[in-house]
């Protein structure tokens, strides 16, 4: 088991599963409790579009997203 990482500003949410996994953990928290339903969900039946599915599960697109996770990652 390793713990997911602490926020660095020099991540990007392509660098792979930990760093991902923390800030889909803190959109759960932040924005609602199904946005990882939601988009698993577009992926599953191959509806996923990636500036349209986050704004449809978010309001924002997925690079808004990670500057507001940049500037709040608690």
């Amino acid at each position: 088991y390793k713990p997911l990482p602490d926020y660095s500003p020099e991540q990007s949410f392509r660098d792979g599963y930990r760093v991902t996994a923390r800030f889909l953990l803190w959109l759960e928290v932040r924005y609602n409790s199904s946005v990882i339903d939601r988009l698993d969900q577009h992926l599953r039946h191959l509806t996923y579009r990636e500036h349209r599915t986050w704004i449809e599960c978010t309001g924002k697109t997925l690079e808004q997203l990670w500057k507001e996770y940049g500037e709040t990652p608690h």
